[in-house]
């Protein structure tokens, strides 16, 4: 009987251990996933560019929104010490889910005043190319962290839209000092995403039905005999 109870009390500790690896192997898995969505989506949204100190970053980075709403975003520079004098901003993003309006200088330009647009396209679907400078000769650079631009935009279908910034090509994003060399170190974008409308069902009206009139009858007159029986007579 003991050899039973042996042999019994090994297969459920084996059953066990296997249950336990089972267990640990699901929760491997499943983080080894999670990591790699977290890395995958951050390579999306980064752009690596040149060994200067400037960032770009759009802020929001993530938003929500609904198919048909307008929204904006700014691309906000940190010059991180070294002066500015322009950036170059060239941004793809997806044009079957979102059209842009508009872009404007941001407050990084016109808090100091005198900028001078020598890019401006967003006729091209799924591409933005911006460039602003201060006004040339002027020699202006800042080392503020602002807004160097604004983007205005509308949705158009669902889905996850991803605003990323071109770092290589012949046209790129960069951002350059007082003596014109690229500074810009790297490139943070953003992502929009975009639901369907829901409409919400006004609830059907009941209609209140009318009471039923009642007609009282109408009384029968009497005719009142002449006192005593007598005849009138005229």
């Amino acid at each position: 009987m003991k050899i039973f109870t042996d042999i019994k009390g090994w297969f459920e500790e084996f059953k066990f251990k296997q249950k336990l690896l089972l267990a640990i192997t699901v929760v491997v898995f499943l983080g080894t996933i999670a990591t790699v969505s977290l890395v995958q989506r951050e390579v999306r949204l980064r752009s690596k560019a040149g060994s200067g100190p400037a960032v770009l970053t759009i802020i929001p980075s993530s938003e929500n929104r609904i198919t048909g709403e307008s929204g904006s975003f700014d691309v906000f520079i940190n010059p991180d010490g070294v002066g500015v004098s322009g950036v170059q901003l060239i941004i793809e993003y997806d044009p079957s889910l979102v059209q842009i309006n508009s872009v404007q200088p941001g407050s990084f330009f016109t808090d100091i005043g005198g900028q001078h647009e020598f890019r401006k396209d967003i006729s091209t679907p799924g591409r933005i190319e911006y460039g602003i400078m201060f006004e040339l000769g002027s020699g202006l650079t800042s080392i503020s962290v602002k807004s160097a631009a604004r983007v205005f935009y509308t949705t158009k279908s669902q889905g996850i839209n991803v605003f990323g910034f071109v770092t290589e090509g012949t046209i790129y994003t960069k951002v350059t000092d007082g003596e014109a060399n690229d500074i810009l170190a790297s490139a943070f974008g953003g992502e929009v995403i975009i639901e369907e409308v829901v409409p919400t069902l006004s609830p059907t009206p009941t209609s209140t039905p009318f009471p039923t009139p009642t007609f009282l009858p109408t009384p029968t007159p009497t005719s009142s005999p002449n006192p005593g029986g007598c005849e009138i007579t005229e």
